[in-house]
């Protein structure tokens, strides 16, 4: 439908005399129909600006603008066509500019109905987001004092109830929690339309002041009606804002009010509020804004029942935090922040020792007034103590914000040193010393310490990392042995290498300290009689390991070379001494070696035709289940879903299937199912590739279609009366996979029921 409007308005600007006006108005229909539509809304907008210079079609709109507010005074439904219209396209906008009175004075005749609260208090915040400057002139009348220019906001009229309702949304308990994160949104937006910046920061105050109130005013009592409550907070806010009006700024530029916003309260209408102050408000005009806002916070995180919405304000706070710290950056402020907020107050001051027992107590430097005030070191404690008790919180996302504000910490603090002219060089990183030294305390079994290891490890570097844990190798290796360890283990891991390679003069020096730090713990991981913590060590080490440091695998197989023996003496290139050579016994040398191999090939480190046969062999005849099922994947499973089959892999493949068709270990016959399945489609696709453009079979697909003929009949024939229940299971489930890899499922349209029929490819 789209494309036919879009060929529409080009036929339309193109020949315009053929166009009646029926034509027209179905197009104009049309279009505003799609502009309420999210997915082709852009598109849609892109149409109506085309069509700005017409004069038919701005007349047919400008009569259904009309019409829609002619209806809105009856209808809710006109509303929301409003609501769809202006959010959506900024030609409709300006359709709607002259009639925002009419807007307003529906929304004070509404605001008491509940069902229509999320509405309206959408419809109040498109209002002062979208019609700022219209928004200013009906707010704000202006008047004429001793040659300066004086704003009072307009007491009467339709402001003040949309206002109130707003105020009273905020605070009622029993709507929901997204209507009021909106309504405080649209209070904000309701200040920003100040004329001045000593207004808004003033009416930011005082509104914070108001709400203050209303939570805790002993008049207000639970058994009134929602108008007596309305009333009495109309009533109130006169108060507000013949205060406003009262101290009203004279001249913008010499405006220096700041905004005290008190930390007692926590219920979610404070929430709310400093939300819409984070996201919404012009906070470079207002003093002390966020060491104020930054107590509050804490005391929200600590003590609300809204535990998402209360992290995702300490988010906010520290997003808002280093956009300032950028446009200071940006702006040239460096000089002026050193001389007002950071002269005589060094970025990191020392405090007294204290133990190291406990995590909150336990920094021996911590920020100062640049972010956090005058009583830096106890906020940064309980930021630390609050971000460490919530580290794994149970509810959904709340986790994830924890983990988001620790690094953002890290971050401003590091924005925030490079602003000052008096920091000494070794004093960047005390901070995060401090830090790393409270983590490498923690347990190994505990998941917050790989993941503050791993937000640390590019601010304190790899030599420090590695000499104040000795035993991190160790503790890794360990974290593999649960499933809920592995995952985070491996995040460090890797960002552990990226920020060595990152370091290090070249990529040799990197490599060598991997090797002589990471080798033996590697090794000692991918062998490992704990299937579990190979497995692990397989799926997430190894790749992690070898997309860093390619050169890795090529240490690897030496490495495993001289604990098999096979060079005796190691000559001068190669990178491993003889007192350090690998001892393994020969079960794990195969886990070892069939691992390098299966992730090599998985990266393109080798093809099916680099596969060492020897070992290769030895792990598919060999009596160890795990050992045999990961030979099985690497010769079945590669990156390139189109490689044909080598001689050695069919070779191999054909001496071994017929020896594990009867296993008795389950997880065995599954890997071996999904291993043929594999190898099926790329028999599948490799062939199909190579004949797509022959005008014959090419001579390589002729083996992997016997291949598949040997495999199918040799299945058939382990289907044998007498036989037994594993060699029975496994035949079925590869004539399974035969089936359903060379049966084709075409996705033709079907009836409801109806089984589409197969063909074969």
């Amino acid at each position: 439908m789209l494309q036919e409007l879009q060929l529409s308005a080009q036929q339309l600007l193109e020949r315009p005399e053929a166009f009646n006006t029926g034509s027209a108005e179905i197009l104009v229909s049309a279009l505003l129909l799609c502009i309420k539509d999210t997915k082709i809304a852009a598109k849609t907008e892109n149409v109506l600006r085309s069509l700005q210079n017409v004069q038919i079609i701005q007349e047919l709109i400008g009569k259904h603008v009309k019409c829609v507010m002619s209806t809105m005074e009856k209808d809710k439904a006109s509303l929301q066509e409003f609501s769809d219209m202006v959010e959506h396209s900024a030609v409709l906008q300006k359709h709607f500019q002259c009639y925002l009175h009419s807007i307003l004075t529906r929304l004070n005749k509404d605001f008491s109905s509940k069902p229509n609260c999320h509405l309206l208090v959408k419809v109040s915040l498109q209002l002062f987001q979208l019609f700022p400057q219209e928004m200013r002139t009906i707010c704000w009348k202006a008047t004429r004092f001793n040659e300066l220019d004086q704003y009072e906001l307009s007491t009467g009229g339709d402001v003040l109830p949309v206002v109130t309702g707003l105020i009273y949304t905020v605070f009622s308990e029993d709507l929901d929690l997204e209507s009021r994160l909106l309504a405080a949104m649209a209070l904000v937006m309701f200040a920003n339309v100040a004329p001045n910046a000593g207004t808004r920061c003033k009416m930011y105050n005082l509104l914070w002041d108001f709400t203050g109130i209303l939570n805790t005013g002993a008049t207000t009592d639970c058994r009134m009606s929602c108008d007596e409550k309305a009333g009495q907070y109309c009533a109130r806010f006169q108060q507000v804002l013949q205060a406003i009006n009262a101290c009203n700024n004279k001249n913008s530029e010499d405006c220096n009010f700041g905004l005290e916003i008190s930390s007692k309260h926590t219920g979610f209408a404070h929430v709310a509020f400093l939300h819409a102050l984070l996201v919404n408000a012009r906070v470079k005009e207002i003093n002390n804004f966020h060491q104020a806002a930054f107590t509050a916070i804490l005391n929200i995180c600590t003590s609300s029942n809204y535990a998402y919405q209360a992290f995702n304000l300490l988010v906010l706070w520290f997003d808002s935090k280093m956009k300032v710290l950028r446009e200071a950056k940006a702006k040239g402020y460096h000089q002026t922040l050193c001389s007002t907020e950071m002269k005589g107050n060094p970025l990191l001051e020392k405090t007294d020792i204290v133990s190291e027992g406990t995590f909150s107590k336990s920094l021996e430097f911590s920020l100062s007034k640049p972010m956090f005030g005058e009583s830096s070191s106890t906020a940064v404690e309980r930021l630390l103590s609050l971000l460490q008790r919530n580290w794994e919180h149970a509810t959904d996302g709340v986790a994830e914000l924890v983990h988001k504000s620790f690094s953002l910490l890290l971050e401003a603090h590091q924005r925030e040193q490079h602003l000052a002219d008096e920091v000494i060089a070794n004093k960047e990183t005390n901070f995060y010393k401090s830090l790393l030294r409270n983590v490498s305390h923690l347990p190994w079994t505990v998941r917050a310490k790989f993941e503050q290891m791993a937000a640390l490890a590019g601010y304190v570097g790899t030599n420090i990392l590695l000499a104040d844990m000795p035993d991190l190798q160790q503790e890794v290796v360990n974290a593999l042995s649960s499933n809920q360890l592995a995952k985070c283990a491996s995040r460090f891991y890797g960002k552990h290498l990226s920020v060595t390679l990152s370091e290090a003069s070249d990529r040799k020096d990197a490599v060598k300290i991997w090797q002589c730090y990471w080798l033996q713990p590697l090794i000692n991981a991918i062998s490992s009689s704990d299937t579990l913590q190979q497995h692990n060590a397989t799926r997430y080490l190894l790749p992690s390991t070898l997309k860093v440091f390619p050169d890795a695998y090529a240490i690897l197989t030496n490495a495993l070379a001289c604990a098999n023996g096979v060079a005796t003496t190691l000559n001068s290139k190669s990178s491993i001494d003889n007192d350090k050579r690998i001892h393994l016994t020969r079960v794990q040398w195969l886990h070892a070696s069939i691992a390098i191999m299966q992730v090599g090939r998985q990266l393109k480190f080798i093809t099916g035709a680099d596969l060492e046969v020897g070992s290769l062999r030895e792990a598919l005849f060999h009596d160890n289940d795990v050992i045999r099922s990961g030979a099985f994947a690497t010769l079945c499973v590669t990156p390139a879903k189109t490689e044909r089959l080598s001689e050695v892999e069919l070779c191999l493949l054909r001496e071994n299937l017929s020896k594990n068709m009867n296993i008795d270990n389950a997880p065995f016959r599954n890997g071996l199912k999904t291993s043929i399945k594999v190898l099926l489609c790329r028999v599948r696709d490799s062939s199909i590739s190579q004949v797509k453009n022959a005008d014959r079979l090419p001579d390589q697909v002729y083996p992997a279609i016997a291949f598949v003929d040997w495999l199918y009949k040799h299945c058939l024939l382990s289907l044998y009366p007498g036989g037994c229940y594993q060699r029975r299971k496994t035949a079925l489930d590869l004539i399974t996979q035969v089936m359903e890899t060379f049966l084709a499922s075409p996705p033709a349209q079907r009836r409801k029921g109806k089984v589409p029929g197969r063909k074969f490819v």
